[in-house]
């Protein structure tokens, strides 16, 4: 991927953190981003807001609804090819956690979580601390009780995600909403920019332009985890969705860019017919 972007003669930021929006009344022309050189600013025809918890809209002053979920984390284990046991222990705790091979490629590791983890405030410092402190803890003690079972001497934690992951905190107030009550209609946007796939619970749905363009702020298109509502989330915050959206935002900006316009003023048939150029599925 570095060397794709490379490729494009893009310049890359790693080691930053966004903190401001620089900003015209309601349009956004850069963001202000802070790292170990102090405080530096980019500014931009567009910008494409893809942090998880809409930091850019937020910083603009954009609408949003804010709501709590499970906040998770995920942990590594290894010598999962060691493992000599032919089913986990009678009576042991969590014994859906007791792996007995390999999830990965290397048929040594096992990669996992304890499922969505607590519910929590993913804006808040506190919760985000205490959940990651919890989750390691758990994880380190649910092992020391595997490694005590014949058959998982050998198990160990080979590594613990580098930060914890919020499922979703933010969710901006776009131009159209999409809810359950949304999806139980005739729903049949006009301005689709691609499908969310079934995920299990729910049959699979377009996901409409709209979604991605805030109400308030100009210049800013957001994608990911900020989208739709409370009973939407669990499948607009999962990894291919994120692609869905994430593709299209960024095609919406470079044109918006190229055509001197905002995201909300382009035209939807020029969007189309570049997502459609690219492969992606419209219906």
């Amino acid at each position: 991927m570095d060397t794709m972007v490379a490729e494009e003669k893009i310049d890359m930021f790693f080691h930053c953190w966004g903190v401001d929006t620089v900003q015209d009344g309601d349009k956004v022309l850069g963001v202000v981003f802070e790292s170990k050189q102090g405080r530096q600013a980019i500014l931009a025809k567009q910008v494409v807001d893809c942090t998880g918890d809409a930091d850019v809209l937020f910083q603009a002053g954009g609408d949003y609804k804010q709501i709590t979920h499970g906040i998770g984390h995920v942990v590594r284990l290894a010598n999962m090819d060691r493992i000599w046991a032919k089913q986990p222990p009678k009576g042991a705790s969590r014994t859906n956690k007791w792996p007995m091979r390999s999830n990965e490629a290397n048929p040594c590791t096992w990669w996992g979580n304890f499922g969505t983890g607590p519910k929590g405030n993913g804006l808040d410092v506190r919760d985000l601390t205490a959940a990651e402190i919890d989750f390691r803890k758990r994880w380190w003690e649910h092992v020391a009780e595997m490694r005590q079972e014949p058959g998982w001497e050998e198990v160990f934690i080979a590594n613990t995600c580098s930060q914890i992951g919020p499922r979703a905190s933010r969710l901006i107030d776009a131009e159209l909403v999409v809810s359950r009550a949304t999806l139980r209609g005739a729903f049949n946007p006009d301005d689709v920019v691609g499908w969310f796939g079934q995920d299990g619970r729910h049959a699979a749905f377009p996901v409409p332009y709209r979604q991605l363009v805030p109400k308030k702020v100009e210049n800013l298109v957001c994608a990911g985890r900020c989208l739709g509502t409370g009973d939407t989330i669990d499948t607009f915050r999962l990894i291919c969705p994120c692609f869905v959206t994430g593709q299209a935002a960024g095609t919406a900006a470079a044109l918006a860019a190229q055509a001197g316009v905002t995201p909300r003023a382009l035209p939807y048939s020029t969007l189309r017919r570049a997502l459609e150029k690219g492969g992606v599925y419209l219906g």
